[in-house]
């Protein structure tokens, strides 16, 4: 980073430039990164008669006309003018920070550079240039990456594809058309009219793109948001909740009963089971719970050992010896066929034992199945209990091949949650030919339910009228879209308290519109000072759930308790668990892939080299509980030597536990990392241990 004032280089911690002294102000937007902009190009009509007919001064003070009105309206809007070419003007929406409603600012904007050039239409100017003058217009909305603008080196201020889409969709627009691509109308589409002209050819794409040509604005409503950590209460599914009372109740007394309960994210799955939760715990009950993630899919019985691993307060940092013996101590009494459960739970985290480093691998699956399921039913069978298994649509095969025998030991209650996935619901369909299983479908809010949670959101003052007609059209009843987006209008100041009245600032119509969650989400890390949003984007790259001695160990900055700290008071990150180790989880997973994808891929690939190389480190003395996380994260960075090692070791931990299937992806994954260049020399011997020890998945699973 720069100074604006001198140039001098920066520092990212710096208040003050070190050779001027000009105070540096925080900025949005860090040197460079990947961010969803809507971007437009708005060439003239009848520029070249104009320049043929009259003369130069003149042709000069009508473009300076056009272009100060066009940099003053995309100013209001917002935008950023990127650049003037000849007689085009370039703008980016979503440069500085980005906005929910970029892509309808964009095009409001380019409406009014339209009407403010056909203004200057008079009958003496037609006359003597033989034509009107008016505008044609492309826009584009899309990843760019975003930098700043270095004249000497000739650096573009935004780079990518979808620059050069709007700069071809403008060219194939006739006077007067805006023409657009479909992600900007499919952000817009409520707020606008347009006419589709199907798959257009472009000057360098190879398939046609779909294009469409504005035809004017619709009855409009707008509005911007922000966060500031507001909570709702419990609201609607008056029906989901009587029914899994009736069934907590039932479970105290021994009856089995299990919930499949699907919906999309953010339909308030997880909201509803916390209630469930509450009441158990207030009668006593136990409450036994685990996750499912996007990154553990490949590892196997990932979701029983994140259970055990808080069942047991198993440390990230303890010794083998000392895991050993707490798996011993929470496994004491249990028997698996006439063997204790302790060493096959044991071997979940890469313990080896005497009692199975000869075993046979199908006895030592069968036995290892066994056990997690008697473990499980044991600690449930203490005293009546709440068995939760959160996102199972990111379910590892050997985890799913678990739930079977659990679910049919349980005499508790079982909440299993999930998005819509295939494998759940075939998963389903087999579990139900051997017991009784409810699947639970979570609909939209209903708009009084909507209502209800906006009104608890607003301390339980009465809801703007306009607000709630908003809520009920954009969110759709969706509960986390409507928690984040109320708290992003009373954080940006839009919605404002006075009296005890909560009233908007501005009608909703011209302020800004969240088309997506995603852009929600964008726009408040956007507001987030420097030193905070890169903090939040490192923990992206270590997970949903991050550790704090892992983020501690990659970023040195100073003040970074007070980062984090800011973040949880923002509800971007909470506290997930305090015992044994520090660990933080994003607010939603949604929020981790936002945060993730707004990196650049080369930074992406360093931070996961440097998560992996710190989980190498942090955990020498039990490595082998982590082959599959550590693959993971060097495989998504450039270190291809020791992400094929990984991938092998990893591969070979699943053989050892007869997960046939994650050993074929973790082999078939490094064999694509080893041949996609040409093969050196050194790595033909890793090649033809890998191809061996390959085999052995087939000897164990044929059916590929």
């Amino acid at each position: 980073m720069n100074c604006p004032q001198c140039k001098s280089p920066i520092t990212g911690d710096a208040l003050f430039c070190s050779q001027c002294g000009a105070r540096l102000e925080a900025s949005g937007r860090s040197a460079e990164e990947r961010k969803k902009v809507t971007v437009f190009f708005s060439d003239i009509s009848g520029y070249t008669a104009l320049s043929e007919k009259l003369d130069p001064e003149e042709v000069k003070e009508i473009m300076s006309r056009i272009f100060s009105r066009a940099a003053s309206i995309v100013k209001e809007y917002d935008g950023h003018l990127d650049k003037f070419i000849g007689d085009c003007v370039m703008a980016v929406f979503g440069f500085d920070v980005t906005r929910e409603d970029d892509a309808v600012r964009a095009l409001r904007a380019a409406l009014e550079i339209h009407k403010a050039v056909s203004l200057l239409n008079t009958e003496e100017l037609k006359e003597r240039i033989g034509r009107d003058l008016s505008v044609h217009t492309g826009v584009n909305t899309g990843v760019v990456v975003a930098g700043d603008l270095d004249l000497e080196k000739g650096t573009e201020k935004v780079l990518g594809d979808t620059v050069n889409v709007a700069s071809r969709l403008a060219s194939t627009a006739k006077a007067g058309e805006i023409v657009a691509g479909r992600t900007t109308v499919h952000e817009v589409e409520r707020y606008f009219e347009f006419e589709e002209l199907g798959a257009i050819s472009l000057k360098g794409k190879s398939d046609g793109v779909p294009a469409f040509r504005l035809l004017g604005p619709r009855t409009s409503t707008g509005r911007n948001l922000m966060l500031k950590g507001r909570r709702a209460e419990f609201t609607g599914r008056v029906e989901e909740m009587k029914l899994l009372t009736e069934r907590l109740q039932m479970a105290k007394s021994g009856v089995k009963a299990v919930f499949f309960i699907r919906g999309e994210a953010g339909t308030g799955k997880s909201r509803l089971v916390e209630e469930v939760k509450h009441m158990a715990e207030a009668d006593g009950m136990a409450v036994l719970e685990a996750s499912c993630f996007d990154y553990t899919r490949g590892i196997p019985y990932s979701l029983w050992t994140g259970l055990f691993g808080s069942l047991f307060s198993l440390a990230e940092n303890e010794t083998p010896a000392t895991l050993s013996r707490k798996i011993e101590e929470g496994c004491a009494g249990i028997i698996v066929d006439e063997r204790p459960a302790a060493p096959f739970i044991a071997g979940l985290f890469a313990l080896e034992s005497d009692e199975v480093r000869n075993m046979d691998a199908g006895l030592l699956k069968g036995c290892t199945l066994k056990s997690i399921a008697s473990v499980v039913s044991s600690i449930c069978g203490k005293k009546p209990s709440v068995l939760i298994l959160d996102d199972m649509h990111w379910a590892d095969p050997s985890t799913l091949e678990v739930l079977a025998p659990v679910l049919e030991k349980n005499s508790y209650l079982v909440l299993c949650l999930y998005r819509p996935s295939d494998q759940v619901t075939a998963l389903i369909k087999e579990l139900r030919a051997g017991m009784p299983i409810e699947d639970l479908f979570l609909e939209p809010l209903k708009r009084d339910d909507s209502a209800g949670m906006i009104r608890s959101l607003l301390d339980g003052c009465e809801v703007p009228e306009e607000l709630l007609n908003f809520v009920s059209l954009q969110i759709k009843g969706n509960p986390f879209y409507i928690e984040e987006t109320v708290n992003n209008l009373v954080e940006s100041g839009i919605l404002n308290k006075a009296d005890g009245c909560w009233t908007l600032a501005r009608k909703l119509e011209n302020a800004d519109i969240p088309s997506t969650v995603q852009g929600i989400i964008s726009a408040r890390i956007d507001r987030l000072e420097p030193k905070q949003k890169h903090l939040l984007q490192t923990a992206s790259v270590i997970g949903q759930n991050f550790f704090r001695s892992i983020l501690t160990r990659i970023e040195k900055a100073a003040e970074l308790e007070e980062s984090i700290e800011l973040l949880k008071g923002k509800d971007l990150i909470r506290e997930f668990r305090a015992q044994p180790d520090l660990e933080y989880m994003f607010k939603h997973a949604l929020m981790q892939d936002v945060v993730y994808n707004s990196l650049l891929k080369k930074e992406r690939r360093r931070i996961h080299e440097d998560v992996a190389r710190v989980m190498e480190e942090l955990f020498a003395d039990r490595i082998s509980e982590f082959y599959e996380s550590i693959a993971f994260h060097y495989r998504q960075s450039e270190n291809t030597e020791k992400a094929v090692f990984y991938l092998m070791k990893a591969g070979k931990k699943c053989i050892d536990k007869y997960a046939a299937a994650e050993a074929n992806e973790f082999y078939r994954n490094a064999y694509d990392l080893l041949t996609a260049k040409p093969l050196a020399a050194a790595d033909r011997p890793v090649l033809l241990r890998l191809l061996n020890d390959w085999g052995w998945v087939l000897y164990f699973y044929v059916d590929f």
